[in-house]
């Protein structure tokens, strides 16, 4: 490195030259894939971590976002791996665990037990539900960090569904203007999609998602070990998000849920890691390469949200899931793909049939143009009187179309 050829590089004031040359050495820190801290380590306790991490390379996919890079974990009955996890990603000696009601009896207790062997873990409970992703919920996040003189360094850990993350993510991007969190989804919809990528934030009372900001995690840690918990109808709608990255980007994978719906349906989730990290690929291709959404490439990820979230607020997120609303809202976007961008009958049938084998709704509510209109309005992908909507070209190709409003509706 330039200015390193004068030896002894820490003649002088020693703390000072230590600062500038890690300063100047962070990028290339950055790129080394294999991280284990060694304070207070014995070489044989370094060495036997790294015989440990190595498996959990291998088997990792990487989201490649320069300083903002972090890896996808696909572990099974992994929270006894957490702590190693952290101790590389986010080291700190205490911990934030934030989970729900209905995840804490489930998967939250035993976590909170392996974290304590190795931190100290303060442990937040919030109540279940979309109705509670809100700005009150993040203040309560707030209001504890601070009693528990929470720092830059502490890490939260999201253990949960795509609310929660949505809500802890944000807490974190805010909190002391950004400290580390970690992912650890619960659900097959965070598994698949609202874990990666980087977007958090809460819903207002005019609509779903409007306030929030772009703030990667640490790591992801997916585990299929977890949908074994899953309620079936929250099995369904994770369904919706796989069958959507099928329907906008691979044929191949939509005709393997064709193929095999009724098993996965069965499965209770088990062996459907390759259909995790296939869809975590999908959706990391596209983050890296629009990771704010600066380009509209990270838009095809909406297919079917536009209608999806007004059905979601028209009904006031009590009577469907995200997904199957979403569902709903891919069925409508095919139906205009068909007039807009000549999708065939054929692919439309195909969808239709499949999101309906999955156990989704495919007909959409009965409300007013004003109401569908007003909800509309809010969306945001809305430029002016137009909306940018993903439509599909065929199966596995998709295509994003600023579309007047009125045509929409």
């Amino acid at each position: 490195l330039e200015g390193e050829d004068h030896r002894p590089l820490l003649e002088g004031n020693k703390q000072e030259k230590i600062q500038t040359l890690l300063a100047k050495r962070a990028r290339y820190y950055d790129r080394i894939p294999l991280k284990i801290p060694t304070d207070g380590k014995s070489p044989e306790e370094v060495g036997g971590q790294i015989l440990q991490m190595i498996p959990f390379e291998k088997n990792s996919l990487s989201i490649d976002l320069g300083e903002h890079s972090y890896p996808i974990f696909f572990l099974r009955n992994s929270k006894s791996f957490v702590p190693s996890l952290l101790e590389r990603y986010a080291p700190s000696k205490q911990v934030v665990l934030i989970t729900n009601t209905t995840i804490e009896p489930l998967h939250g207790n035993q976590l909170a037990r392996e974290l304590k062997k190795y931190f100290k873990v303060h442990t937040l409970v919030l109540p279940d539900g979309e109705k509670f992703k809100n700005l009150k919920t993040v203040e309560l996040i707030y209001q504890h960090l601070v009693k528990w003189k929470i720092d830059r360094k502490t890490p939260l850990i999201a253990l949960g569904g795509g609310v929660l993350g949505d809500l802890v993510g944000f807490a974190a991007a805010t909190y002391l203007r950004g400290i580390p969190f970690v992912q650890i989804p619960t659900t097959l919809i965070a598994q698949v999609d609202s874990s990666v990528g980087g977007k958090t934030g809460v819903d207002l009372r005019d609509g779903k998602n409007l306030v929030g900001a772009f703030y990667q995690p640490k790591f992801v840690l997916v585990d299929e070990e977890c949908l074994s918990t899953l309620p079936s109808r929250q099995m369904i709608s994770g369904l919706a998000e796989v069958i959507k990255y099928a329907a906008i980007f691979d044929a191949k994978l939509f005709r393997q849920l064709e193929d095999s719906i009724e098993q996965i349906l069965a499965s209770g989730g088990k062996g459907l890691e390759p259909i995790l990290r296939r869809c975590c690929e999908l959706k990391g291709d596209v983050v890296e390469k629009d990771e704010k959404d600066l380009l509209g490439l990270r838009a095809k990820l909406n297919f079917g949200h536009t209608l999806g979230h007004a059905i979601e607020s028209l009904t006031q997120y009590r009577k469907y899931t995200h997904g199957e609303a979403i569902a709903i809202g891919m069925v409508y976007a095919a139906e205009l793909s068909m007039k807009k961008t000549q999708l065939p009958q054929r692919d439309f049938r195909r969808l239709k049939d499949l999101l309906k084998k999955a156990g989704l709704p495919i007909e959409m509510p009965r409300f007013s143009k004003s109401d569908y209109r007003r909800t509309l309005m809010q969306d945001k992908k809305r430029l002016q009187r137009d909306i940018h909507f993903i439509y599909l070209t065929k199966l596995g190709k998709s295509v994003v179309l600023p579309t007047p409003l009125e045509e929409v509706i």
